[in-house]
């Protein structure tokens, strides 16, 4: 299912909008998104949102992850950017982040399911695809933090 298309490159009147990869035990967090939704209806893909105004990046990706996941993010590292056009069309600055440590277990908020899968062909969206693909390449070169929680348990 692909409800979107990337945008080749970025036009006045876009909106930030920030991601989030989550890694544990191999596999990254993703949603699927609820048949009510009014942009990107059902797709599977991963959680963020949009930064709200006055807002920086990070602190828009901490709050988002806290909304939709419960999750405290503890660390983080930025990917990369992409832009994107919803399906309503609104134009989005998509930007990345690995989630390096975080606290607290992941529990569906605002998304109508949580997965936690191994395989990116699973998600809808390849830009996000894309951002897991070179997350797992951060990683690989990272000290091992990802999906570390504070408090010794680990999810």
């Amino acid at each position: 299912m692909k409800a979107c298309s990337v945008q080749e490159d970025a036009d006045l009147g876009t909106v930030d909008v920030v991601v989030g990869v989550v890694f544990c035990r191999g596999k990254f967090f993703a949603e699927k998104r609820k048949a009510n939704e009014k942009i990107d209806t059902g797709i599977v893909c991963l959680p963020g949102g949009h930064v709200e105004p006055k807002e920086t990046r990070d602190s828009a990706l901490i709050r988002e992850m806290k909304e939709e996941l419960s999750i405290e993010v503890k660390k983080l590292r930025f990917i990369k950017r992409s832009s994107w056009i919803a399906s309503d069309g609104e134009r989005q600055n998509v930007y990345y982040y690995l989630v390096l440590e975080y606290k607290g277990k992941p529990v569906c908020r605002e998304a109508e399911d949580m997965l936690w899968i191994e395989n990116v062909d699973q998600l809808d969206v390849e830009i996000d695809r894309q951002a897991v693909e070179e997350g797992r390449a951060v990683l690989r070169v990272c000290d091992g933090s990802a999906g570390k929680v504070i408090g010794g348990k680990k999810y």
